[in-house]
């Protein structure tokens, strides 16, 4: 349970609100750049 509660007090600081941000942007690339490979691929093929 003290883990738990750790994790709620870290989300709770403003590093863990831009930590979060990051994460967001980071998935949002990685997706993207897969979209691209998937649709040159397609192209190619």
């Amino acid at each position: 349970m003290g883990y738990i509660y750790a994790i709620l007090n870290y989300l709770r600081t403003e590093k863990a609100r831009h930590d979060v941000f990051d994460y967001f942007r980071a998935a949002v690339i990685m997706a993207a750049a897969m979209a691209v490979i998937r649709i040159g691929l397609e192209i190619f093929r």
